[in-house]
């Protein structure tokens, strides 16, 4: 069984970016990077934009409007 995969999951590792140098860069817990990588919960508002800018995507291509990350269909 295929298990569904985020946009914030590629990009993490097409740039080579962990998520404890994410949650370091926020001052967030690794725990939280996780679970926003996963798609588990959303991202706040405050954090969107750096995290799209650090993975070289728009916030539009990662977060649906609640700020969940996508989910990669297929």
């Amino acid at each position: 069984m295929r298990k569904n995969v985020t946009v914030f999951e590629i990009a993490m590792n097409y740039k080579g970016i962990s998520g404890a140098q994410i949650a370091r860069t926020l001052g967030v817990g690794e725990a939280a990077v996780s679970h926003w990588k996963h798609g588990r919960f959303y991202v706040p508002k405050k954090h969107q934009h750096r995290v799209a800018e650090l993975l070289g995507v728009s916030v539009d291509e990662l977060f649906d409007e609640r700020g969940v990350p996508k989910v990669v269909e297929g």
